[in-house]
């Protein structure tokens, strides 16, 4: 049996979403008011929410963006970590993302 690997991401709305979504005490209000925040902070645009995994929220840059398209993974997806998402929710100090970012075992998966 071939063991599945590699990073999933899940819609914000399906089963999966919702739990990791909920596992950080949050809801896909909160969600879309922090992709609102982000914007106003970041040099970056998330144009297409992707979904959730493990890490955070994953996002396009790219307007319209799916894995069908010839070009989908030319550029970067856009992360946001749960962490950053609950400090732009002001849930958590402001910083705690850049503590998180560097204890180097908080981010390996």
């Amino acid at each position: 049996m071939q063991k599945n690997s590699g990073y999933h991401v899940h819609h914000l709305e399906s089963l999966r979403g919702q739990l990791l979504i909920r596992r950080n005490q949050l809801n896909v209000d909160d969600i879309k008011k922090a992709v609102k925040l982000w914007h106003q902070d970041s040099k970056s645009t998330i144009r297409t929410v992707i979904g959730v995994g493990e890490g955070g929220l994953i996002g396009s840059e790219r307007d319209g963006w799916h894995p069908d398209l010839p070009d989908a993974f030319s550029s970067g997806l856009v992360m946001i970590p749960w962490v950053q998402i609950l400090e732009l929710l002001k849930r958590v100090p402001e910083g705690a993302t850049g503590i998180f970012l560097s204890n180097p075992s908080s981010t390996k998966q």
